[in-house]
């Protein structure tokens, strides 16, 4: 982009165009740094071209509003952000019908906006009528129905449906894993995730399964030293106190702790993380010898 900027100073005016292409690929790169007011006004300059240049043209027009609604969402967001995009939802469905890419880039966007506003029955709707849309464009094994099926998950998580959530994440691994290694962090990703809920159906063995699956696999792509790797290993020692594995718990959180303080000092939040896990560990451990101590005195006036 540097390069380009460099050579558009010897070819102005350059064509209207050309223009919107540069002020969309400042606004990505903006978003990428998290430069939220630089991004936005990227953003504006390249639909404001395409207003003067290109009106007429409902597809270039639909696809700069597409990009700065998502960005708006992202940067700006707010209750109107809502209102913006249910407009242009409807107007992508009115002007380029419903099984397209723009439809699904829209569905997905509504999807958001819902999600941001906490209305999760209808963000779930949204997603779904994606889903819909990217596999009769795409087929049902394309990688373009990672991140939908992902956030279905995420959302019937958020509602509680255990049950339609672990079933989406294990989906979401499986396809995955057919795309390997292109997507490994997905992978980890989606195997902590469908960890977490089988933690939350109090199934810590098949929790603790997967949470091994998605350090070795974010070790492999990232490195063990990354906060990633480092949360997983925290993660794997919670599944390993509640299944009364005290001493390997232990064992792993102070590997851990040790290599966050390492890596990323002191005040990391893996370290805040991995001694709020050991204090959690060690409370466990002693109300599991409780209930022994307890036990045994019942038990010895029975038999007498």
């Amino acid at each position: 982009l540097r390069r380009v900027e460099a050579a558009h100073e010897h070819f102005e005016p350059l064509p209207w165009y050309w223009e919107a292409e540069l002020h969309q690929l400042r606004a990505r790169l903006h978003e990428q740094r998290g430069e939220g007011p630089e991004t936005l006004a990227a953003a504006d300059a390249a639909l404001e071209i395409a207003r003067t240049h290109a009106s007429g043209d409902k597809g270039i027009m639909l696809t700069r509003r597409l990009l700065q609604a998502r960005l708006r969402l992202k940067f700006a967001p707010g209750p109107e952000r809502l209102v913006e995009v249910e407009t242009l939802h409807a107007d992508i469905l009115e002007e380029r019908g419903p099984v397209n890419t723009e439809a699904a880039a829209s569905w997905a966007l509504l999807f958001l906006a819902r999600y941001k506003t906490r209305d999760l029955e209808g963000a779930i709707k949204a997603v779904q009528q994606e889903i819909s849309v990217r596999v009769q464009l795409s087929g049902e094994s394309s990688i373009v129905l990672l991140k939908p099926k992902n956030n279905l998950a995420v959302a019937y998580a958020q509602t509680e449906q255990w049950d339609r959530a672990l079933e989406m994440f294990e989906e979401v691994v499986a396809l995955t894993r057919q795309h390997r290694p292109t997507h490994d962090r997905q992978l980890a990703t989606a195997l902590n995730n469908a960890a977490g809920v089988h933690a939350a159906l109090k199934q810590p063995q098949e929790a603790l399964i997967l949470m091994r699956e998605a350090y070795a696999v974010n070790c492999e792509f990232r490195g063990c030293e990354h906060p990633m790797s480092i949360a997983l290993k925290i993660d794997i020692s919670a599944a390993l106190t509640g299944l009364g594995e005290f001493d390997e718990a232990v064992d792993t959180l102070k590997k851990a702790i040790a290599q966050a303080e390492r890596e990323h000092g002191e005040l990391a939040i893996g370290v805040f993380r991995g001694w709020l896990q050991l204090a959690k560990t060690f409370d466990a451990a002693v109300r599991n010898l409780s209930l022994i101590h307890i036990s045994e005195p019942t038990r010895q006036a029975e038999i007498s």
